[in-house]
This record gives C-alpha cells, structure tokens and sequence, in this order.
C-alpha cells in the first residue's frame, strides 16, 4: 500500500495493510473518551501492518499536538484511510467515507439524553442499522444495545488504558488528609455519576475521624452549584487544601497522592478514572450495583448507601493502613490483568481487518 504523504519513520520498511482514521474531538486533559482514542492510536502504531491517525471532524487541516498524538488533516483521512472510525457523532466526511465504524463510548444513559435533545433515537441504532461495525467497551453497553442489532454487527471489546503511563512510581500531589480520599468524576448526562451520595458517605466518616479530606478534580461547569451545596451544607470542612479543582492534565499525580479514590458510577460501570486509579495501585471503592462483574473495584458499597460506604471507607482505610505496598501492589495486579489498552487496539484492529476485507 503507498501512503501519499509516505510513511512515518516508525513504520518505515512494514507493509502496511490498513490505514485507520479516528474521528474523534481533540480535547486533551478534558475528555475521558479523547484520552482511550488517543492511547488505542498510539498502541495500534506498534501494530506490524497499521498505520493510525486522529482526525478531528471539528479542525480539516489538523495538526494539533497534545505531546503524545499530533491530528491528521481530513485531507490525509481522505486520501490514505482505508477505513474510518467515528467516536463522535457522524460528521462531515466521515460520515461519507466507507467503510465506516462507529465506536460508542458513551453509558445507555448519556446516549439517551443526547437523543433526547436531537428529537430522535438514531445514531447508535442508526450505526448498528447502516455501518458496517459498531463497537462498545462494557458488558452494560453491549446488553443495552444489542437488541437494534438485527445485521450482527455490534461487537464488544475490553477497555483498557496506557498502563506504562499510569503506573504507581512516578511524581504525586502534596494531597493533605488521612485518609486523603480522590474523586476525579462530576454528573454526566443521564445522572449516571452524581456525587451526591459520596459526600453523605465522606460527611459521616468524617463524624468518626476528622482528619479525612477530600480531593475533588474533574470540575467545571458545575464548580459554582458545588461551591454552593459545600458552602450551605458545612462540607467544605473536610474538603482537601486546593478545594474543587478542574480537569488534570496528569491525573496519575492524584493517583499517586491520594489514600484510596471513589467512583461514583451510579450503574456500576466501570470508568476510565477508576481504571487509570487502579493502574496507579490506588484502590478503589464504588457502588456494587453492575450486574456484569466487570469493575474489579476492591470494594462495592450496598447501591446508594452512604451509611454503608463510609464504613468501607473505614474498613479500606483499615487495610491499606496495615500494609500500603501490599494494596497497591495487589490493585496495579488487578489493573495488568483486566485494563491493558494492548489488548483492546489488538481486538479493534481484529474487528477493523474483517471489516476492510468484507469489502
């Protein structure tokens, strides 16, 4: 295959047999979803044969750099792709291009509310009714949707992060508190994540040991209702030092820094904060309502008790206290076995291959 821009040094000599263009928004340090893509780029480039690039519907000349991933212009998607991937919405020419694979980060529930306010049910069931594949990352997702998938084009494949760049060495916050507990998630749509609950189970623990505090990042829209609901409420006495703060450009410093990290997933599903914690050896607590067992947290709370997730608070705090290295060694364990981003970019290209050779 020749490339008319030729290929990268890295891919120098290879026969390259499919050229991947992601469609996805260039939105570092602010989109959990921008993060995989960017990663499963990155671990699909070490692929013998691929050649992968980011495309951002938004921006056709490209060229942005985030200093892991530069964009590829739609002008390169269009001349060198052999086939396209869609992590947002259909757009532009990617919507035009085939063949066409929509990937679909997004819980039934935020994909719900985004339809809502279009006035229509139709763009995953659209994808599963007129794309040649369509892919989710979680058990939920593929049970929600896979009864529009009357074609037998909806594939699962297991989420997975950059666990050489979430690793428990490296430099960490001066995060006060013991425990110093991380919350690195707001609400979603859907309601699929409100922290609501969470700061009822961290008050009451608090109520046993007042030097606990809480660090809270991933803020932004909703910083001035927060600042309200801690302010009238009293939590603001066991917020951490730097208060709420905003999205992080390097998560895995909190990581690091904080005694043990709370998921506040109201499903049960999995997030990437949760993985990218656990890859760091911080242990992570959440709700034990997934009925999939794939969240591999070290402890579930009962769904929405926050009388029974303080004292997991405690009882974790209780454990790691006994003997850190061990925790967190325990959880990178877990983080190795069930979140590599090699195996998810191993099982999309598996799936991308069958695809380009259908046509």
């Amino acid at each position: 295959m020749s490339l008319k821009e030729g290929l990268p040094p890295a891919k120098q000599g290879q026969e390259i047999d499919i050229v991947i263009a992601h469609w996805c928004l260039f939105a570092p340090g602010r989109s959990g979803m921008y993060e995989t893509v960017k990663e499963i780029i990155m671990e699909e480039n070490k692929i013998n044969g691929v050649l992968a690039g980011l495309v951002n519907p938004e921006d056709e000349k490209g060229g942005k750099s985030d200093g892991w991933i530069t964009t590829q212009s739609h002008g390169w998607a269009i001349e060198n792709a052999t086939i396209h991937v869609s992590h947002y919405f259909m757009t532009g020419y990617s919507t035009m291009q085939k063949p066409r694979v929509m990937a679909v980060h997004g819980t039934p529930e935020a994909c719900y509310e985004a339809e809502k306010e279009s006035g229509s049910f139709s763009s995953v069931i659209g994808a599963l009714q007129n794309l040649d594949a369509s892919v989710v990352f979680n058990k939920r997702q593929y049970a929600f949707w896979k009864p529009f998938d009357h074609r037998g084009t909806l594939h699962y494949i297991d989420k997975g992060i950059d666990l050489t760049r979430y690793t428990p060495k490296g430099m960490r916050i001066d995060a006060d508190g013991d425990p110093a507990i991380g919350m690195g998630e707001i609400e979603r749509k859907g309601g699929v994540k409100l922290p609501l609950h969470v700061y009822l189970a961290i008050d009451k623990y608090y109520q046993i040991n007042e030097k606990t505090r809480l660090h809270h990042w991933g803020t932004a829209d909703e910083r001035p209702i927060l600042d309200i609901i801690f302010h009238k409420s009293g939590f603001d006495r066991w917020l951490g030092k730097y208060r709420l703060l905003g999205f992080q450009m390097y998560p895995e410093n909190w990581y690091r820094a904080v005694t043990m990290l709370i998921s506040p997933s109201m499903y049960g599903d999995p997030s990437r904060v949760h993985f990218e914690a656990m890859a760091c050896g911080c242990p992570v607590i959440d709700w034990g309502s997934s009925a999939f067992d794939d969240s591999h947290a070290i402890i579930h709370a009962r769904p929405f008790d926050s009388q029974h997730l303080a004292e997991c608070i405690a009882t974790l705090y209780d454990r790691i206290r006994a003997n850190p290295a061990k925790t967190r060694s325990e959880v990178r364990q877990i983080a190795e076995q069930f979140y590599d981003v090699k195996r998810m970019a191993t099982q999309l290209v598996k799936i991308l291959r069958e695809v380009q050779n259908r046509e």
